[in-house]
């Protein structure tokens, strides 16, 4: 999985590290940290769909999606798109 930076300092952790995290039912999940980037708003872990299915044994539900732009189109173009 890939942390935030700021979570990455908040933890004391560095890439390689495994960390624990509670699911939503309260169970204790421990994950390898596989990568940081930097995230300027909030903290943030990302993964993979299968790393989330081996992690969390269920199925994987997309909750957000990251999307890049084109320097021609702008965000309220895009959202009429």
């Amino acid at each position: 999985m890939i942390i935030s930076e700021k979570l990455a300092r908040l933890l004391n952790v560095k890439k390689g590290s495994s960390i624990k995290l509670k699911d939503a039912s309260g169970k204790w999940r421990t994950m390898k940290v596989a990568g940081i980037m930097e995230m300027y708003i909030g903290h943030y872990v990302l993964m993979s769909p299968q790393a989330y299915q081996k992690i969390f044994h269920q199925s994987y539900q997309t909750n957000a999606q990251l999307i890049t732009l084109k320097k021609a189109l702008s965000c309220s173009r895009s959202r009429n798109a």
